[in-house]
C-alpha cells in the first residue's frame, strides 16, 4: 500500500503525533503531471494508494488525486476522521473510494470530544457515525473502524466498541494498541500490555464469535510496517 499524507487536520488527538510534524517540510505540493508519474511509477510495486493525513478529506487537491489513480487502474484506500460526512457522500457517489477508514475517538460522544481535542460533539461524533453509516450502506467499498486502545482497555470496552459498529453492515473492527512516539510521548498515557490485549479480544471471540476474522489487531510498532506483525482475529 502506498501512503499518500496531507498535512492538514482538524482534530488535535491526544494519542497522534502529527501535530509535532505537520510543519516539517516532509509535505510537498505536488501537480497533476507529477502525481500522475508518481502513480505511474508506483503501480508496479503495488496497485492500492492510501489517502490519509492528517485529514485527506481537507485537501482540495483530493478528487483530483483519486480520479487519476482510478483511471491508471489502482485502488483508493480514504483513511479519514469521518467529520465531513457529506464530502463521504460525494466520494460515494462518484465510485472514487474501495476501502474506507475511519477511526473512532471515543466509545461515547463525551469521550470523543475528549480524545480528538475537538469541543463539538456533532464534530467528532454524529458526523463520524452518519459517515459509517453512509459507508455501509453503499456496497461498491469496505468500511475498517479503528479505535486507539490504552493500557485502562477492559473487555467491556471492545464489547461497547463491538456494540456501536454492529449497527452497521459488513464492517471491519480495529483495535491500535497505543504506541508513544520516543521524540513526543503524551504524558498519562500508556499501551496495554500485549499478552492481556491478546486475551481480552480471544475471550471476546469466545462470546462474540460473529467477529472471528472480522478483527485486526495492531499491539506494537512493528506492525506499522511490517505484514507479519498485524493480527487478524
Amino acid at each position: 500500500v502506498h501512503s499518500i499524507s496531507y498535512c492538514k487536520c482538524n482534530f488535535n488527538c491526544e494519542f497522534c503525533f502529527f501535530k509535532y510534524y505537520k510543519d516539517t517540510n516532509k509535505y510537498i505540493d505536488y501537480s497533476e503531471e507529477q502525481f500522475e508519474r508518481l502513480v505511474r511509477e508506483l503501480l508496479p510495486s503495488g496497485n492500492m494508494f492510501k489517502f490519509t493525513g492528517g485529514e485527506p478529506t481537507l485537501n482540495s487537491d483530493l478528487i483530483r488525486d483519486l480520479l487519476i489513480v482510478k483511471k491508471m487502474g489502482g485502488l483508493c484506500f480514504l483513511d479519514t476522521n469521518g467529520s465531513s460526512p457529506q464530502i463521504v457522500r460525494d466520494l460515494l457517489e462518484r465510485k472514487l473510494i474501495d476501502l474506507f477508514g475511519i477511526s473512532l475517538k471515543g466509545l461515547t460522544a463525551q469521550e470523543a470530544m475528549g480524545r480528538s481535542g475537538v469541543r463539538n460533539s456533532k464534530h467528532c461524533w454524529d458526523n463520524v457515525l452518519e459517515s459509517m453509516s453512509l459507508i455501509s450502506d453503499n456496497p461498491t467499498c469496505e468500511l475498517i473502524v479503528t479505535y486507539v486502545c490504552y493500557d485502562d482497555f477492559e473487555l467491556n470496552d471492545l464489547i461497547a466498541f463491538s456494540d456501536i459498529l454492529e449497527k452497521y453492515d459488513g464492517v471491519y473492527l480495529k483495535i491500535n494498541n497505543y504506541q508513544p512516539n520516543q521524540d513526543y510521548p503524551t504524558p498519562g498515557l500508556k499501551p496495554k500490555s500485549p499478552s492481556l490485549l491478546h486475551n481480552i479480544l480471544k475471550e471476546f471471540l469466545v462470546a462474540y464469535p460473529m467477529w472471528k476474522n472480522r478483527i485486526t489487531l495492531v499491539d506494537g510498532p512493528k506492525a506499522v510496517s511490517e505484514l507479519k506483525e498485524v493480527k487478524l482475529m
